[in-house]
């Protein structure tokens, strides 16, 4: 193996990169986006084409401001990477929307739409 390339599931991709870290093997995700794989020293080897998810915050608040979007709702999984998520991107959002509702529910389920 000289290389791991994938998973796209955050929770596979900090496990396997335990493993890639410890054979000190390149490991390369295009879609795990958990902020805990940003810390290069649990994750040295470890590289991604997609940023973390407290990034997020930032492309949506600019979307909001492009179409004049004033009102918003994040309806997020209670699990921990999810609601983290979430709140990140809730702490942008409220500096641009006047109406923002947060919620965290058991069910995975994510909804976009206009109003």
């Amino acid at each position: 193996v000289d290389a791991f390339i994938g998973p796209a599931c955050s929770v596979s991709c900090e496990q396997t990169g335990h493993l890639a870290a410890h054979w000190d093997l390149p490991m390369i995700s295009w879609a795990c986006a958990s902020p805990a794989l940003s810390d290069k020293i649990t994750y040295p080897t470890f590289v991604r084409t997609a940023g973390p998810y407290k990034t997020l915050g930032k492309p949506f608040a600019e979307l909001m401001k492009h179409y004049k979007w004033y009102r918003c709702a994040i309806l997020s999984s209670n699990q921990n990477l999810f609601s983290q998520s979430a709140r990140h991107i809730q702490k942008v959002l409220e500096q641009v929307s006047s109406s923002l509702m947060l919620i965290l529910s058991e069910s995975v389920r994510l909804y976009c739409w206009t109003v």
